[in-house]
């Protein structure tokens, strides 16, 4: 049976996320001889493609302060809390595959500014209805495959 260590070098991205939004992602190398550790509050995939993107992410950023208000005052807690599972195992799998700096980019363009301008302009369905359908999306683009995966990796170990 697999006690959930891995022996053999290995890359990683761990990732915690909180009840209360906010989250950790701590990433590593083959060695472990580089780290990263980023830190953040609610608005996981948007920080992950700020974080990506600048040079300078600043968790206090236009983007992130508009999406979390947003988030707290229209968005339903049923969504939110889908959305704090989800988020972090779509950018899990995003961050392992060759293309993550082209798929983060359209997020960052199609749907993180698309969002951030209809609520500036009070178009609030919009800016709700696009961020939702597009994490159900990614959920089954990009999460589905990846715990799949976990699970089907996990079985074979213990057989």
């Amino acid at each position: 049976m697999h006690d959930g260590k891995l022996s053999e070098p290995h890359k990683a991205t761990h990732v915690q996320v909180k009840s209360d939004g906010s989250w950790t992602k701590d990433t590593h190398n083959e060695d472990k001889s580089e780290w990263s550790h980023s830190s953040g509050t609610g608005c996981y995939l948007t920080s992950a493609c700020l974080y990506h993107f600048k040079d300078n992410f600043d968790d206090d950023c236009e983007e992130l302060t508009i999406l979390r208000w947003f988030r707290d005052n229209f968005v339903l807690k049923e969504d939110i809390k889908h959305y704090y599972e989800t988020a972090p195992i779509i950018v899990e799998a995003i961050d392992k595959l060759d293309e993550s700096d082209i798929i983060y980019e359209y997020i960052y363009e199609h749907i993180v500014l698309a969002c951030v301008e209809a609520i500036k302009n009070g178009d609030y369905e919009f800016a709700y209805n696009r961020y939702k359908n597009s994490i159900l999306t990614f959920e089954n683009q990009f999460a589905r495959p990846l715990l799949e995966s976990k699970i089907i990796n996990l079985l074979k170990k213990q057989i």
